[in-house]
């Protein structure tokens, strides 16, 4: 069977193309205003906007992981030889790997200030949180900013992040650095982990805090005199750390600090590990993030032409400034900005250096003699063959810690309330749905207010009961991948097969079918980098996600088409009573119709449509073999569109 379906722009009626994204727009401007509008008059107020910031950022990344007490364990230290001959400015450079968590590897560099050997008081450091470079420690870009900051005379630490350096292909033992890395191995890591509820920076900001305690256990290592720095990606866990380690005494985030609605406007996509969830409706933003370390020095490092937009950065700057006024320190909160794109560049590593060295109590640092070279890749491997799993295949591996988060269940009392709550808690219900019909009589075209600036739609099927039947009237739902979309190029004679007598409505929930978002490039709209997931992320930023919209659709049209007087003309008996089945062909919303069940039969009795029977053809996704499922390079995770973050781990 095939149906017509929609023309353009709900044949002509309204533009559904960018709905989505303007009600995700218009919900982060209301959380940032209301915000924004918090009083720092006084040193508890900010006090306590900080202590609210820091609760937080914790519960955006899922928390931490149980971090050990003791200093960090080495299992590897080397120095690199010395090169005759090369500018090093006196910078010697050492080889390490320490573990972050019992088993975890963190594969590092340090780089010693010249005449460190000879001090005889303890020195500042700083530890370096590298970006999204395939090399990360190994860099050339990152160790020549490394080498700048050790020759000001800071000790410097620089950690391969998970997906990234000698920790590519973490996730399955495997020593082929080509089959994906960072952005494509964080999205493979990071999506299983929001299933569970936590995040992908959790493990990476914990990698952060114990490279701080390594620092703080070396005796050469002034504990009073700890910093963080790095650009990009390294830029975001710099914030992060900066939330929640207070042993840093300083911190000089790097081409990142922009703010939310700016980037917002961008159309920019991030990896998983970028996103706090809930943070924007917590109040967190990148001003924010800044205000949380006052009076402690912080200075934003930037470029004029980057993605991570400059103004911004000018926002988050005034509006954190406000919190260190208020403190006592207005003078402790700078910006440097550097001409040129995305990148740490000369101009930033020097200013970084001053800032520390200035902070720190050391001298200005001299103009560098020469360029700083650095090592070749392969001599910044701390293994023969550059990958921490592959040389040490008994370390445990992010997909290890991925498995056993899967197998800890979420402590919830009462899991149909949970899901309730974040399938119809964030919802703006409008007054009235106003359903209109379009199309021919014999293929109906319906769509209607699903929320107060976003349409729900589908199509009638051709009458399934014979005229002047008295049989009660049932409500059948389709739910398909694209909706009407799919329908439109043929609908399985099973998925209407033996349907209950009654109208049969093949529908389409927000960003599918007729309501499909716009498309931002050539990239597909099923991909994990397309703008329907970039929307995706935005929400659950909003403490919301995509998929729990669509189950709220679902509900909302069984209540909306039960009392739709042109519908009862139709069918006389169908209302709020009436059975509403669920028929799936696709296991994606073969999930959302399991979720809508459980959440029309919590509702107190009354409150609206009952949805009594579910029909799968084609098997439903299992939230919780997502949890723990790391899909190969390559490929896509499963059911992103799908994802309420923690459900892999509730217990119905």
């Amino acid at each position: 069977m095939r149906i017509k379906g929609f023309g353009p722009e709900l044949d002509g009626y309204a533009d559904p193309s960018v709905d989505l994204e303007r009600h995700v727009r218009r919900r982060t401007e209301a959380a940032v205003a209301a915000w924004s509008a918090e009083p720092w008059d006084t040193p508890d107020q900010v006090r306590a906007h900080q202590a609210r910031i820091r609760a937080a950022v914790l519960a955006g990344i899922g928390g931490l992981p149980e971090l050990p007490t003791e200093p960090p364990v080495v299992v590897h230290r080397e120095p690199v030889p010395a090169r005759p001959g090369e500018q090093t400015g006196g910078v010697e450079v050492e080889r390490i790997v320490f573990e972050s968590l019992p088993g975890v590897l963190v594969s590092a560099l340090l780089h010693r200030p010249p005449g460190h050997a000879t001090a005889t008081a303890p020195g500042p450091a700083v530890v370096f949180a590298c970006g999204h470079m395939r090399e990360a420690k190994g860099g050339a870009r990152y160790q020549i900013v490394c080498n700048t900051l050790a020759a000001a005379g800071l000790t410097v630490l620089a950690v391969d992040p998970h997906g990234q350096g000698e920790r590519i292909g973490s996730t399955d033992h495997d020593r082929d650095t080509s089959r994906g890395w960072g952005v494509e191995e964080h999205f493979r890591t990071g999506i299983p982990l929001w299933w569970q509820g936590r995040s992908l920076m959790s493990y990476m900001v914990a990698d952060l805090i114990r490279a701080v305690d390594l620092l703080d256990a070396m005796p050469e290592i002034d504990s009073e005199r700890i910093g963080v720095t790095g650009n990009s990606g390294g830029g975001t866990q710099t914030t992060i750390a900066m939330a929640l380690e207070p042993r840093l005494a300083a911190a000089a985030p790097g081409t990142y600090v922009t703010s939310r609605l700016a980037y917002q406007r961008t159309g920019q996509l991030q990896d998983p590990e970028q996103h706090l969830l809930g943070g924007t409706t917590a109040g967190v933003d990148h001003g924010d993030l800044l205000a949380v370390m006052a009076p402690r020095p912080v200075r934003v490092l930037a470029v004029s032409s980057d993605f991570f937009v400059i103004d911004g950065t000018r926002e988050s700057i005034t509006h954190a400034g406000r919190a260190f006024t208020t403190l006592g320190a207005p003078e402790a909160l700078s910006c440097t900005v550097a001409e040129g794109t995305h990148s740490y560049n000369d101009e930033l590593a020097a200013a970084s250096a001053a800032f520390f060295a200035d902070v720190f109590g050391l001298p200005a640092p001299a103009p560098a003699v020469g360029p700083h070279v650095p090592l070749p890749e392969e001599q910044a491997w701390t293994g023969p063959q550059g990958l921490l799993i592959a040389d040490r295949p008994e370390s445990v591996s992010i997909t290890d810690l991925i498995t056993r988060g899967a197998s800890e269940p979420l402590d919830v009392p009462d899991p149909v309330a949970w899901l309730t709550d974040r399938v119809l808690g964030p919802r703006e219900v409008p007054a009235h749905a106003d359903v209109r019909w379009i199309g021919d009589e014999a293929e109906p075209r319906l769509f209607w207010k699903s929320e107060t600036d976003l349409y729900a739609a589908g199509v009638l099927l051709p009458p399934l009961q014979a005229e002047g039947s008295t049989t009660e009237p049932v409500l059948t739902l389709v739910l398909l991948d694209d909706g009407t979309a799919t329908a439109a190029a043929g609908l399985d004679d099973d998925l209407v097969a033996g349907p209950a007598a009654g109208p049969c409505l093949v529908l389409d929930v927000r960003g599918t079918g007729a309501l499909a978002v716009r498309a931002r490039g050539n990239v597909e709209a099923g991909s994990v980098r397309s703008h329907l997931s970039k929307l995706s992320h935005d929400l659950l930023w909003l403490d919301d996600s995509l998929a729990a919209g669509r189950v709220y659709d679902i509900v909302r049209a069984a209540d909306v088409l039960t009392t739709d007087p042109a519908m009862v003309r139709r069918w006389p008996g169908l209302d709020t009573a009436a059975e509403v089945h669920l028929v799936t062909g696709a296991p994606v919303p073969g999930l959302y119709a399991e979720l809508a069940s459980r959440v029309s039969a919590g509702r107190p009795a009354g409150a609206g449509a009952r949805i009594t029977k579910v029909r799968h053809t084609a098997g439903v996704l299992d939230p919780v073999a997502a949890a723990r499922t790391v899909v190969a390079p390559g490929q896509t995770p499963d059911g992103w569109q799908a994802l309420i973050p923690g459900l892999g781990r509730v217990r119905f």
